[in-house]
């Protein structure tokens, strides 16, 4: 444990900070210091951020705007993955009476 520790402190001025660590950094500034960003809109759910991107998004006044996905317009296999997707986000899938998810593809081939 030792060695570890005098890696560290020889690699702090060395290494870079990781990703988290920089978000850590920003949220301990934001705790003390105003910005010029006078709201943000996301374009997907908060709760879909992870909890520290949250916590610094709390920050800001924020709005969702939500944006639907969009669908391939020719039939094809991302078509059929596309619209199952957007209706398993709106929770409109056909359920049997276990409640298990009906779902027919066709096949082109």
């Amino acid at each position: 444990m030792q060695d570890l520790a005098a890696v560290e402190v020889l690699a702090i001025d060395k290494v870079s900070l990781g990703y988290g660590q920089r978000l850590q950094q920003i949220l301990q500034v934001l705790e003390t210091q105003t910005t010029q960003v006078e709201d943000v809109v996301l374009l997907d759910k908060l709760a879909d951020f992870s909890p520290l991107w949250q916590k610094i998004l709390q920050k800001f006044k924020v709005s969702e705007q939500l944006i639907p996905l969009t669908g391939c317009v020719q039939p094809s296999d991302l078509n059929d993955v596309q619209n199952t997707l957007s209706q398993l986000l709106a929770e409109n899938l056909p359920k049997d009476a276990n409640g298990s998810i009906v779902k027919k593809i066709i096949s082109r081939g």
